[in-house]
């Protein structure tokens, strides 16, 4: 990859701008770098009465890299980063270290998409910028900004709480997820159209000084690899920076942060707790870690417009499309903002042009940053999966696409052959390995971008965001939001998303397949017709129909009543009823499974239901799905609870996932989601026991395992720090009394449970 400094696209506009940009982060410097080389007199803000960037690494992916080389910084990117370039991206699994998935980057992103994939340390890049930037900046430190103005004739103007006024041509909000400026864009002093996630980011940097000693941690440093582990409703991302001196994690896991910046600290010992069950690799990282830094994680909808309504303030970076850490995007796509906002305000030459080149600005970056916002917010539902078919599936496609990729970089050390295996990458849930999405994410060249808007008329540019988030990009955005829709509020979250795409045909077009995987996901249940209970809408209960038309016969099965029926992921509605004949050779087993969870059910859920299946692939194993649900509206809470175990006759074990989710947002948004596993060796005696005693006493070890984990979820609730509460006393109602957990998942705890009421006693096995 070459340097190319001498670009015709920086010229130097024919009228200069006095231009405000509001934030000195990585996108900050980046804008006034752009818009500088321009030609415009450019004046920096930044609050904070020192700069430079958190000690964290960052992923300088191609898209990235290839504006930094033309930028003229390949020399500085390879003396600080040349021996920590990836050889392979590869995903493992959480606890044991099995490798999943691998994705070739050495070499193959430069033949692929003609740059180079680096891993640096931020703050590293960020003096890279820094220097790039000074030039052309007047840089004001501890200059916080505190109202804005854009009354004419003096207007756009900033005050800053100095009271020191400054005016200027046009603003620039780069000021963060956190911004000030897209108050005045959006007129919300809150973050809009945000969910959180309910997730935690935390952000370690070990030295690798003792790593060549330890046996367990050398091979991190022999070969620099980007290292992913991933499992039930967390993952841990590792590489090397600084030449291989330092290694950098990232951590995601449930938590309940206050802050959305990494200034504030974390702590270490929760961190090893969430974690103690992980990869012996993990653990020991973890355990010589010193310091950690803690983020929390927004899932953020695309904002309507970024221009503020005068046409002279413009937003950039995380102030207009905060990213999540699942696709390495966050950094890229600030920079590739600032490229083409320098670019297009290179060729202004009268101030009336202002609010045009905003507008292709936005027709230009909308759109793309959207979908990269979705992109990322689907990684992580792929990540996050529990233990469970859902799983077992992702795993063994990774596999598959694995296979391909390493016969392929056999092959092409003799040369560059075709791929062997053809489509296996096309729905390949390692999103590394897909060459479609790598080539519309990595080939991106923000200047050729501005080049092509040159050659259209540019009314047509003016109205492309519209049109191009009317169609795929709306669609896909708003599908992966309906995905992280609380428990009982995807109607809500349907509503909203009607802001994005206005056309209600499509809606309804579009998001079928995301509301299909939601439904599966969240455990469904529908009145099965022709009886007087429900069922559950799961992976379980999806017949094959050996159909290349599958979508248009998809059947579902109701085990209780033996039949099966077509079921409306819209309307929520099942329909043609039909007889379905089981297996008898394991029929009386699931039967019993069936009578007992039933039993359960009466026990401990109100308005609970569950399902239990013979597994249509593997002999003598069997599901069984519990879910329960609350939806209290008037009091602002609704909570849902799902269990899912595999009772393996073949090699007597039960393992099970259970999955609470509970939203409280009267005066805030509170969220509890948190994933638990359970593994359970079945007794000889449970085996060799009639079905229906088995059934009883399998029941039983599941009450008990999940009382223990509603006793430690709700004692951890009670003991809740006085300094965490106190945070959350904005989202809690304005008492010491906390929200019940246990009313909100409609399940008998205490007393009820450890006394029980004769149906399940775990007896002798």
């Amino acid at each position: 990859m070459k340097e190319e400094v001498n670009k015709s696209c920086y010229r130097k506009a024919r009228k200069q701008l006095k231009i405000l940009v509001v934030g000195c982060g990585l996108g900050g410097l980046a804008a006034a770098y752009a818009l500088g080389r321009a030609g415009h007199s450019i004046i920096v803000v930044e609050s904070s009465p020192s700069i430079g960037e958190v000690g964290a690494g960052i992923q300088v992916c191609p898209n990235l890299s290839r504006i930094l080389a033309k930028w003229g910084l390949v020399h500085k990117l390879k003396s600080i980063a040349e021996r920590d370039k990836p050889t392979w991206f590869t995903f493992h699994r959480y606890d044991t270290g099995e490798v999943l998935g691998m994705s070739r980057l050495e070499g193959k992103l430069d033949r692929d998409h003609g740059a180079p994939w680096y891993v640096v340390h931020r703050a590293d890049l960020y003096d890279m910028l820094f220097a790039k930037a000074s030039p052309y900046m007047d840089l004001r430190m501890e200059s916080k900004v505190v109202s804005l103005h854009f009354e004419q004739p003096f207007g756009p103007c900033a005050i800053l709480q100095t009271g020191e006024v400054i005016f200027a041509d046009l603003i620039v909000g780069a000021d963060g997820i956190n911004s000030v400026v897209r108050n005045y864009v959006t007129g919300q002093t809150e973050i809009p159209l945000s969910v959180p996630t309910g997730d935690l980011a935390y952000r370690v940097v070990l030295p690798t000084r003792t790593f060549v000693d330890d046996p367990q941690l050398r091979h991190l440093v022999d070969e620099p690899r980007i290292r992913c582990w991933i499992g039930p409703g967390r993952h841990v991302v590792g590489y090397c920076i600084r030449n291989r001196k330092e290694y950098n994690m990232v951590l995601v896991k449930p938590g309940d942060g206050h802050s959305y910046s990494w200034t504030a600290e974390g702590n270490l010992e929760e961190i090893r707790d969430g974690f103690h069950e992980w990869d012996p690799c993990v653990q020991k990282l973890l355990s010589r870690a010193e310091s950690v830094l803690e983020s929390k994680l927004l899932i953020c909808r695309p904002l309507k417009t970024w221009i503020h309504s005068s046409g002279r303030a413009v937003l950039l970076g995380d102030s207009c499309h905060p990213m999540l850490p699942y696709r390495a995007q966050g950094s890229a796509m600030a920079i590739e903002d600032a490229v083409v906002l320098g670019n297009l305000f290179s060729r202004i030459s009268d101030n009336s042009q202002i609010p045009d080149l905003l507008k292709a600005y936005e027709g230009l970056r909308h759109a793309r940053a959207s979908a990269t916002q979705a992109a990322s917010a689907r990684n992580r539902s792929v990540y996050h999966l529990p233990d469970g078919l859902e799983q077992e599936k992702r795993d063994a496609a990774m596999k598959l696409a694995m296979e391909e990729e390493l016969l392929n970089y056999e092959w092409s050390k003799d040369g560059d052959p075709p791929s062997v295996f053809g489509n296996r990458n096309r729905d390949n849930p390692n999103a590394w390995s897909d060459k479609n999405k790598n080539a519309e994410q990595f080939d991106y060249d923000p200047d050729t971008a501005v080049d092509e808007w040159r050659l259209l008329p540019f009314e047509f540019w003016t109205e492309r965001r519209q049109r191009a988030m009317e169609s795929h990009e709306r669609i896909q955005a708003a599908c992966d939001f309906l995905l992280q829709s609380p428990p009982g509020e995807i109607n809500d979250v349907l509503n909203d998303v009607r802001n994005i795409i206005s056309d209600d045909e499509l809606l309804q077009e579009g998001i079928v397949p995301a509301l299909k995987r939601y439904n599966l996901a969240q455990f469904i249940t529908v009145d099965v017709p022709e009886t007087n209970h429900q069922s559950i809408i799961s992976e379980a209960a999806r017949l094959s129909t050996g159909s290349e038309d599958e979508e248009a016969q998809e059947r579902w099965l109701d085990p209780r009543s033996k039949k099966s029926f077509v079921f409306d992921h819209i309307a929520l509605e099942a329909s043609d009823p039909q007889p379905f004949e089981p297996n008898e050779d394991f029929e009386t087993f699931r039967v019993a499974l069936e009578k007992a969870s039933l039993n359960y059910l009466l026990a401990h859920f109100h308005d609970g239901v569950s399902s239990a299946f013979s597994n249509q692939t593997t002999p003598n194993q069997f599901i069984l799905q519990v879910v329960a649900n609350k939806y209290n509206p008037t009091n602002f809470w609704s909570g849902r609870w799902r269990s899912e175990y595999i009772v393996d006759l073949n090699d007597h074990t039960i393992k099970g996932t259970i999955l609470v989710n509970v939203h409280y947002y009267e005066q805030g948004n509170v969220q509890l989601s948190t994933t638990h596993s359970i593994s359970i060796a079945l007794p000889p005696a449970i085996v060799t026991a009639s079905p229906e005693s088995a059934g009883t006493k399998i029941l039983a070890l599941i009450e008990t395992e999940e009382g223990k984990y509603q006793n430690s979820l709700n004692d951890t609730y009670h003991e809740m720090s006085e300094k965490t509460f106190k945070s959350l006393r904005r989202a809690l109602p304005m008492t010491r009394s906390k929200l019940d957990w246990e009313k909100v998942l409609g399940y008998k705890l205490g007393a009820e449970l450890s006394s029980s009421k004769g149906a399940f006693t775990s007896g002798s096995s």
